[in-house]
């Protein structure tokens, strides 16, 4: 017997039943490399978009994009600029899941003395959480999971294994490779480049599903002239 609340199978279309697609994204295994690529306005991209482009002509249709992120409270004005991309990406149709950052002591390998840092917690474990629910109560064929952090391994061996019936699909960031990890549990993998994010970098202003200005872009995410 079904789980209560599973969904319907596959949606009905003229000339046969299409699959229901779900991205799962890792943030910041996402962000560091657009970082690094020094072309900030990159960072005002839309996930949504994304998994539209990465679908394939027919066949499947898009039902969910997960975005799992957390917000940098010991970077005032960088968290600032991260709650107006969580605004848009939430207005173009994604469901935003936070974990949090910690402080933890850090030791310089270089000149021994320790300090306090930062470090970014619980994303990887949402993400996974929320790939095996969501297959728990069948609600998507194929699943997307961008990330290349090998960490994700056993959450996409178990999906595999008890839920046999959907289908993975690995996609690196730009300037990373898929996980073999990952890629060993999978039926496809993706690798992005630059172009497929520049092709979905958001308008200035971003609307929500009311017709209403739901984010306008940081000045620092302006693209170049």
């Amino acid at each position: 017997m079904a789980p209560q609340g599973q969904t319907s199978g596959l949606f009905l279309k003229k000339g046969g039943p299409v699959k229901r697609a779900a991205f799962y994204i890792d943030g910041f295994n996402v962000y560091h490399p657009i970082a690094r690529h020094q072309r900030p306005h990159l960072k005002w991209m839309s996930y949504w978009d994304l998994a539209t482009m990465l679908l394939p002509r027919s066949g499947e249709q898009l039902v969910s994009v997960k975005v799992f992120t957390a917000l940098a409270t010991h970077l005032p004005a960088s968290m600032v600029r991260h709650r107006r991309v969580l605004r848009a990406w939430e207005a173009t149709g994604c469901e935003c899941v936070k974990g949090e950052f910690k402080a933890k002591p850090v030791r310089c390998k270089l000149c021994k003395k320790t300090f306090t840092g930062n470090e970014e917690k619980e994303s990887d474990v949402n993400l996974a959480i929320h790939l095996l629910n969501d297959a728990r109560y069948a609600r998507m064929d194929v699943a997307y999971v961008i990330s290349s952090d090998s960490d994700l391994s056993p959450a996409f061996r178990m999906c595999s294994a008890e839920f046999p019936n959907i289908e993975l699909v690995t996609v690196a960031p730009p300037t990373k490779r898929p996980s073999k990890k990952n890629f060993a549990a999978c039926s496809r993998a993706i690798t992005l480049n630059w172009n497929h994010i520049e092709a979905c970098v958001m308008p200035e202003q971003v609307l929500g599903p009311d017709g209403a200005v739901w984010a306008t872009r940081p000045t620092e995410y302006d693209p170049p002239p």
